[in-house]
């Protein structure tokens, strides 16, 4: 992971805080004393008058990391990159604690999932994540795809899936830019109000380099408390590491 991504990422956990802790603390440890050779050699290239200021820098930065701020994001660091951990999900109104899995999707992101009912797969070169039992023939499919464009901004991406699921679908239930479960623009569809009616919900998330993220997600409106509801609970675990 490149260095403008780590500090993105220490910067969010500052901004969001935390009580968790310490195995990423090794890491970001690691992170931090890599800079602090670097800036020695360059402070050797550069000229003694350079020392004193990044001695100061090099104290702070150690003197941060012991301060509760600076635990925290450590401890922040770290709670994002646990193999598995407990969350709690409020599914149809009654509130489920779920052991959910580490998982690194192909387009450069991570996720938790709830392995005893979904599976992270590739279908069409793009990663699916999808039950681990789909419904009958005449049920929609239930999946959520995530994948990754570089050419178009989350902007104009999120303009041309608006128009698009405008065209296709006769109820709008949401668009424009959210908070949550993930950062960015949401168009959301339905194909009717029966029961098995399908549903459409994309989310468009930047990738930090001009480029965005789409999340796709597809179930029927029966599922929209189930399948949704646990597809937007593993987006508030989505962090992008590429």
């Amino acid at each position: 992971m490149d260095e403008r991504k780590w500090d993105e990422m220490i910067q969010t956990a500052l901004l969001y805080g935390t009580d968790e802790a310490a195995e990423q603390k090794e890491d970001v440890w690691v992170h931090i004393r890599s800079r602090m050779v670097k800036e020695r050699r360059k402070r050797r290239r550069v000229g003694r008058w350079v020392w004193p200021m990044a001695s100061v820098a090099a104290t702070v930065v150690l003197a941060f990391l012991f301060t509760a701020p600076g635990q925290a994001a450590i401890d922040q660091v770290r709670q994002w990159f646990a193999p598995k951990k407990v969350i709690t999900e409020e599914i149809e109104g009654q509130k489920e604690q779920k052991e959910v899995m580490l998982n690194e999707g192909k387009a450069g992101y991570i996720i938790y999932i709830d392995e005893s009912m979904y599976r992270l797969e590739t279908k069409n070169g793009y990663d699916w994540i999808v039950p681990l039992h789909q419904g009958g023939a005449n049920i929609p499919p239930v999946y959520m795809e995530i994948r990754q464009v570089t050419d178009r901004s989350p902007e104009a991406v999120a303009t041309e899936l608006e128009q698009e699921v405008k065209e296709k679908y006769s109820v709008i239930i949401q668009t424009g830019k959210v908070n949550e479960p993930v950062a960015g623009y949401v168009i959301h569809g339905e194909a009717g109000h029966q029961w098995n009616d399908e549903v459409v919900k994309y989310y468009v998330v930047s990738n930090g380099k001009g480029g965005a993220f789409i999340i796709e997600q597809r179930y029927f409106v029966e599922a929209s408390e189930g399948h949704g509801a646990r597809f937007d609970y593993m987006l508030k675990q989505f962090r992008i590491i590429d």
